[in-house]
């Protein structure tokens, strides 16, 4: 792989193995390929939160670095979904080379849409929630304007339109090098 790897953070809802295809198809077009469930994911102990994953990120990059067959200057952060959102976190902190941010959310998108009964919640209950519940600096849209790295932006035509204009919205402000790909009659990924 001459150095080249990718850091493949998988969704909220799967765990490493539900990314099968991604690292099949990554690791035979020459990459080495990092696979993780973080904390509560899979079989590793823990609660899940996003708060664990932006908490653990910079282990596992220091762990990373620590490889001779690594190639420092050639290391590319892949996220969906609540990956992508510890993608653009990564790449923001410096622990990547180049990105790809396939499905990503507004986080405060998805707490506003979680009130009782479905109802949206007021701004006072929103901005408790996301004190609560997130990590500092973890919203995309916030960390986009700070990552410089290339980034490929995927999303597909019959994503949910929340996490469609979430995703816009990151790339509209992102510094880095950037593209977007919208993938025509598809639904969310894998």
């Amino acid at each position: 792989a001459q150095g080249r790897t990718v850091v493949l953070l998988h969704d909220e809802t799967t765990n490493a193995s539900a990314v099968h295809p991604y690292y099949t198809f990554l690791h035979e077009a020459g990459f080495q390929v990092l696979v993780v469930d973080p904390r509560g994911f899979g079989r590793s102990k823990g609660t899940p939160s996003m708060r664990a994953w932006i908490y653990d990120l910079p282990a596992l990059f220091a762990w990373l670095r620590e490889k001779p067959e690594v190639d420092q200057q050639r290391i590319a952060v892949f996220g969906t979904g609540l990956g992508s959102v510890a993608a653009v976190w990564a790449v923001m902190a410096r622990h990547g080379t180049a990105a790809i941010f396939e499905h990503l959310p507004s986080l405060r998108e998805i707490l506003r849409e979680s009130g009782p009964d479905g109802q949206p919640l007021d701004a006072f209950s929103l901005g408790m929630l996301e004190f609560a519940g997130l990590p500092e600096d973890v919203e995309p849209e916030d960390n986009a304007p700070k990552a410089l790295v290339p980034a490929l932006f995927l999303t597909t035509e019959n994503e949910l339109p929340r996490d469609r204009l979430a995703l816009m919205r990151s790339y509209g402000v992102y510094k880095g090098d950037k593209q977007l790909w919208v993938i025509p009659d598809a639904g969310r990924a894998p």
